[in-house]
């Protein structure tokens, strides 16, 4: 088709009708725009944390590519990669072997401390890797004016635990601080709390925590965790037996008004090394605690959440420290399936077993006491006192427990072994 012969319908340069109208296509309303100048970069604004940050140059030295590379391993540990993640942190802490002051292993100590005590369901993990760390650290890494009582210099393994025991005692004896000093701000801002959440709750809304609240429980759960790595640390031996008798004592010294975090401290404590500290020598001094742990229970003063946590605590001991559930230590996931396993297959066969023991039941003859303890060869005295009991027979026998044997009967533990011994053969069909 020749341009002479093209619709004006059609689209194009020019078109005076159809849907663009009689006058062509209209400009673009852009096209009058007058040009804008490129937003500015402001330097506050919101970025990812991977976009700001900025790139580190490969120095063993720097504080900051320590504290990275540090955390991204402790946030990597797990059982299965226990060795060889554990190995890159204590490779990290052996740079101190080029400095005189430590800086590095410090560091990697706040480090570790740090994740412990925010984690505290895998304590007992992050006390492992300290004990791998205090054995495997180079003798190289000291500091400078750092001695022992015989003047030699703290190095290695030692110049370690020396700074991580510091950490324990220092947060340990700081956190008290830091918490009263939470509470009390909780309890300045209580009044308000109450109003906005009463205004919430007319208005149909859902009530938020306040922020001295979440602070507070915040403090609440790092305490915890301190107390429970320390715990931990004192089972693999990095802390004395001194040293818990002492933190115990710290505990139950506020004897007039006890608070809570000290009671759940202590409960939490001695949940994790009771059982290591409740040893003869010690007996005494843990007869003192526990009976100042019963007249906490009994004090009106004491929440009632507390009174029964003191009571757990109590009654562990009492059943010498074997707990109702049994709390497992960390372990792969390979051995978490292992064990599934076979508690599965042990479920299943005492399943087989109970439904093999009825069917057997079911399809044995029925027998008269007298004819079962002439074919089993029990004893005269057996069947007297079995008679006494008016059990006619063995199908009678399987709904009498040992207990009453024992009790009514008057069953010897011989003789009720025979009894049972009989019963089997009698069920298998022998």
């Amino acid at each position: 088709m020749t341009p002479s012969t093209v619709p004006q319908s059609s689209v194009g340069p020019g078109v005076t009708g159809g849907f663009w109208g009689k006058a062509g296509i209209s400009p673009s309303p852009f096209a009058t725009l007058e040009p804008v100048a490129p937003l500015e970069v402001s330097a506050n604004r919101w970025v990812t944390a991977s976009t700001a940050r900025r790139p580190i140059a490969a120095d063993a030295d720097s504080c900051e590519l320590v504290d990275r590379k540090v955390r991204s391993l402790l946030n990597k540990l797990t059982m299965e990669k226990f060795d060889s993640i554990s190995d890159q942190i204590v490779a990290w802490a052996n740079e101190s072997e080029n400095e005189n002051d430590g800086r590095t292993l410090i560091q990697v100590v706040g480090l570790v401390f740090e994740k412990a005590t925010n984690d505290a369901a895998r304590s007992e993990m992050y006390a492992r890797l300290c004990r791998k760390m205090m054995e495997t650290i180079s003798p190289e890494v000291q500091e400078d004016g750092i001695k022992n009582t015989k003047g030699k210099p703290i190095v290695g393994g030692q110049l370690f635990r020396k700074y991580l025991l510091d950490r324990c005692h220092e947060d340990f004896k700081r956190g008290w601080f830091h918490k009263e000093t939470t509470e009390a701000a909780v309890a300045a801002k209580a009044p308000d709390d109450q109003a906005i959440k009463a205004a919430n709750e007319k208005r149909g809304k859902e009530s938020l925590y306040s922020d001295q609240y979440c602070a507070a429980q915040k403090a609440k759960r790092r305490g915890l965790g301190v107390i429970k790595f320390i715990g931990e640390l004192f089972k693999l031996q990095m802390l004395t037996e001194r040293s818990m008798h002492e933190c115990v004592k710290k505990l139950l010294v506020n004897v007039e008004n006890p608070g809570e975090e000290e009671i759940e401290s202590l409960c939490q404590l001695l949940k994790t090394v009771g059982q290591q500290l409740d040893v003869p020598k010690a007996w005494a001094d843990m007869d003192v605690y526990f009976a100042r742990m019963k007249e906490l229970r009994k004090d009106l003063n004491v929440s009632p959440r507390m009174q029964f946590m003191l009571q757990d605590v109590i009654e562990l001991r009492e059943r010498r420290w074997a707990g109702r559930g049994g709390v497992s230590a960390p372990t792969t996931i390979a051995a978490d399936h292992k064990a599934a396993a076979k508690e599965k297959a042990t479920a299943e066969a005492q399943i087989y077993q109970r439904q093999l023991a009825k069917l057997s039941a079911a399809l044995v003859p029925k027998m008269d006491l007298h004819t079962f303890c002439d074919h089993f060869n029990l004893s005269l005295a057996i069947l007297q006192k079995l008679d006494v009991m008016k059990i006619t027979g063995p199908h009678g026998l399987r709904f009498v427990s040992n207990t009453d044997l024992r009790e009514i009967g008057k069953l010897h533990i011989g003789e009720l072994a025979d009894v049972r011994d009989a019963q089997e053969r009698w069920t298998l069909g022998l």
